[in-house]
């Protein structure tokens, strides 16, 4: 059986379930507590997001698939990082903000603050993004692409909760940790080519 769309994927949970009976509506659910687990436990290449954003105020959105920041550069020649603090230390350092360049940001509910702030500015950041989700307008995605066996056992793992089937429940849980490992392990391997060299003391 194919297994690299939206509708392949849903397909897929009936027949390993053995449930011809879910609504099309509880398998998208499926995929969707999927989709959410994927989120809060992966942290990849796949994920890392560069985007520029256009600061004219104390306060810019971020981007709607933000998960987590990885590093912030000022826009500027030449380019340099921005330091992180806590909201509470931005609280106490906008009493004595200096005019200038950015110096400092911090993540603010769904906003990143920068001060000292300019009426423009440009700032580029690279975050972890969300696993795009699965529609019927996105029918794929690049980790459906490259672990549909991850997919499978998540959404497999929702039907057992559903269905209130403890072992199911903890062997595709299982399953799910197993690909998870691999991914992380993978991303090692992508990020830093070649064995490790131990240096002698």
């Amino acid at each position: 059986m194919a297994l690299g769309t939206y509708d392949q994927l849903k397909s897929a949970i009936s027949s390993w379930s053995h449930r011809s009976n879910l609504s099309d509506s509880v398998l998208s659910d499926f995929v969707t507590l999927a989709e959410a687990e994927f989120n809060r436990v992966l942290r990849c290449v796949e994920q890392e997001t560069r985007d520029t954003l256009s600061v004219s105020s104390r306060y810019t959105a971020l981007p709607t698939d933000f998960l987590e920041l990885r590093r912030v550069e000022f826009d500027n020649s030449p380019v340099y990082p921005l330091n992180s603090l806590t909201p509470y230390q931005q609280t106490a350092y906008r009493t004595t903000e200096p005019s200038g360049d950015p110096i400092y940001y911090s993540i603010v509910g769904t906003d990143i603050e920068i001060v000292p702030t300019q009426s423009a500015a440009s700032v580029d950041i690279l975050y972890w993004a969300k696993i795009p989700a699965l529609s019927t307008s996105n029918t794929t995605n690049w980790l459906l692409t490259a672990y549909p066996d991850l997919y499978l056992s998540e959404c497999l793992r929702q039907v057992a909760i559903y269905t209130k089937d403890d072992a199911s429940v903890a062997r595709y849980g299982q399953q799910v940790s197993d690909s998870i490992q691999t991914i992380k392990r993978n991303d090692v391997s992508k990020r830093w080519a070649g064995p490790l060299v131990m240096r002698a003391g």
